[in-house]
């Protein structure tokens, strides 16, 4: 074979090679911007020209990759709470964002004046009824002051859209009001020890213990849903 001729039929091979290589890679990347170039912004005479194998993307613009996580309920619940009533002045609103952290005296210094006097029954040492003394003179305070918080963070309506939020309302103002009545009761037990006083106080004290439980149970199931305690 002449060796001229070998010369030129592996030259002119090695040129074909060199050209599928360089077609393919050039498919290859002209695939890979197809695919991270949306379809409404290829020309139509192009678009039409593509492999019908090659995906199109669609438009993700109204995809929001930041809303994941995100329901329809917990954005009506923000929109809602942004359009907050409107008939409470923007400084009582302000003000009512201090209803969550003081509910937590009420929640805790009512509870603590029942079990005073639960010990007290027990044991009969006038140090507890000292520091049930002390527990329903604040608790009272703040349970009054946590209910006109909690109207103006929720604003002044009778009935709301969720019946949790219906049921708190009218639960921690019901805290509220007897919080006042066992301050009256805890006072006049002072000069009034009788079977009859002591009674009646101590059935007011157990119902504001329990309200004020029960309100507070309430006022997570908004956050957390009736079903957080589950087992």
């Amino acid at each position: 074979m002449n060796p001229i001729s070998s010369r030129g039929g592996a030259f002119a091979l090695a040129l074909t090679l060199l050209f599928c290589a360089t077609a393919q890679a050039t498919a290859q990347e002209g695939h890979k911007q197809a695919q991270q170039v949306p379809s409404e912004q290829i020309p139509v005479e192009e678009r039409n020209a593509l492999p019908s194998a090659i995906p199109r993307v669609e438009e993700e613009s109204a995809h929001d990759h930041g809303n994941h996580g995100l329901d329809e309920n917990s954005l009506s619940d923000s929109a809602r709470d942004d359009a907050t009533d409107h008939n409470v002045p923007k400084p009582l609103r302000w003000l009512g964002k201090f209803h969550p952290p003081v509910t937590h005296f009420p929640i805790a210094l009512l509870t603590a004046a029942a079990l005073a006097e639960l010990l007290f029954l027990r044991t009969g040492s006038p140090a507890y009824r000292h520091a049930l003394h002390f527990c329903v003179r604040i608790g009272a305070a703040a349970a009054v002051l946590a209910a006109l918080l909690g109207w103006f963070f929720a604003g002044f309506r009778l009935v709301d859209e969720e019946w949790v939020m219906t049921a708190h309302r009218w639960a921690g103002t019901s805290v509220a009001l007897f919080s006042l009545g066992l301050l009256l009761l805890t006072e006049r037990l002072k000069g009034d020890a009788t079977a009859t006083a002591e009674f009646r106080f101590r059935a007011v004290l157990f119902t504001a213990a329990g309200l004020v439980g029960a309100t507070g149970f309430l006022g997570g199931a908004l956050l957390y849903g009736l079903d957080h305690y589950a087992w």
